[in-house]
């Protein structure tokens, strides 16, 4: 019985049974080998070397000494400043491990922050090159949360990174959002196609590193507060999901009631309704929609038959759907048409592809006009009457007074 068990094992799948010979085996993802196991340990002391070779500090404390000794100028203030002259002196007796982060060409870079003439605060230098030792290992560091030493990083492996390297909040439920915002952010530009991972060199080569380590931009706890902030104004009912009707009045309260029932009907739902993830991937898109990124993921919900293009059919929908305020302004939609492919330049006349939005200059204005037309041509500044029509009404147009309207030639 077992030499039998044995030939099962070994024995090609069409001879263990006839029904291989039609039905494809499931994927079975490889395992290790001992190759990979040996080049993954390679990489942890070829890593380690590379930590080894940043200054520690002891070093950063010579360093401080150093920039000390060769002071040219203390202000009234205490402030202790170099010029161009001692600067070069002082490079000249560091080690070489130093004059990996100092040299001639940062003086001048700091120079232009300064505000002494022709002198810099050593506490700039110093400040600066703290930072960068802390860049240069991050980007180290990334690489050993690749544990199949493939050069990719999951969701999963972001997570870690991020809260293992960063100093976060103390309360617990607000660096969970803060490190899920962040990974969403980072796989929301650098992987559009959904693949679950991306590559380490494209998040070192899109600075996103050096923002993330110093709270930069939309990485700072602040920005990433007010994100979490509107989704818990917008979550009426408390229940930690948002349904339709709580996102009518997102952003600018004007989005087409077409496009939020494609935004529920693409995106992942939980019981008809989307969590913070799906949130944030939409805040993402709508705020760059001048992206790559931003203009693929609006594209997908704008393609209501994913065909992998929107024609004149397509845009009627849009435009003939009434807002979720009641009613719709009495425009051409001829007009609106040939301006949103006037503002496209699509390579085939009849259709606009992803592509075409993407390369043309006017992408973002071309989707805005899309989903928010009433924000788009609406000029808040000054007043004026327009003509509203409103849906399943057999009453004539009335009067109502609204912002004035824009002309077609001045979107």
């Amino acid at each position: 019985m077992d030499l039998e068990k044995d030939f099962e094992k070994e024995a090609p799948l069409e001879q263990q049974h006839p029904s291989y010979k039609l039905i494809p085996k499931f994927f079975n993802p490889s395992q290790q080998s001992g190759d990979q196991i040996q080049q993954i340990e390679t990489q942890g002391i070829e890593l380690q070397a590379k930590v080894k070779e940043l200054l520690d500090v002891e070093e950063l404390e010579e360093l401080w000494e150093t920039l000390e000794w060769h002071v040219t100028e203390i202000t009234q203030n205490d402030k202790m400043l170099i010029d161009f002259e001692n600067y070069l002196e002082m490079i000249s007796v560091m080690d070489a491990k130093f004059r990996e982060f100092i040299n001639v060409q940062l003086f001048f870079d700091l120079m232009n922050e300064s505000e002494f003439e022709e002198r810099l605060e050593i506490v700039s230098i110093y400040n600066h090159t703290i930072r960068a030792i802390r860049l240069a290992r991050a980007r180290i560091c990334l690489c050993y949360y690749d544990q199949l030493g493939m050069g990719y990083l999951s969701e999963t492996d972001l997570e870690s990174f991020i809260v293992d390297m960063k100093t976060l909040w103390s309360q617990p439920p607000l660096e969970k959002f803060y490190v899920c915002t962040v990974v969403k952010m980072v796989f929301f530009f650098l992987d559009s196609l959904h693949t679950g991972r991306v590559r380490i060199s494209d998040i070192e080569s899109s600075g996103m590193i050096s923002e993330i380590m110093e709270e930069k931009h939309s990485f700072s706890k602040a920005a990433i507060l007010e994100v979490y902030e509107k989704f818990l104004e917008l979550d009426k009912d408390h229940n930690g999901r948002l349904s339709k009707m709580e996102m009518c009045v997102y952003g600018s309260g004007l989005l087409t009631t077409l496009f939020l029932d494609r935004v529920f009907e693409v995106c992942h739902t939980f019981n008809g309704e989307i969590d913070y993830k799906t949130f944030l991937e939409l805040f993402l898109a709508l705020e760059y929609r001048q992206t790559a990124a931003g203009l693929r993921y609006i594209f997908h919900i704008l393609d209501v038959n994913q065909q992998g293009y929107i024609t004149s059919e397509t845009l009627r929908l849009y435009f003939y759907t009434k807002t979720h305020n009641g009613y719709q302004a009495e425009y051409t939609f001829k007009d609106l048409n040939n301006k949103i492919f006037d503002m496209v330049q699509p390579m085939d006349p009849s259709k606009i592809t992803l592509r075409d939005l993407i390369n043309c200059r006017e992408g973002k204005a071309a989707v805005s006009l899309i989903i928010e037309f009433q924000k788009f041509v609406a000029n808040k500044d000054t007043e004026s009457a327009v003509y509203i029509k409103y849906p399943n009404s057999n009453e004539q147009p009335q009067r109502r007074d609204t912002p004035a309207v824009t002309t077609l030639s001045q979107i």
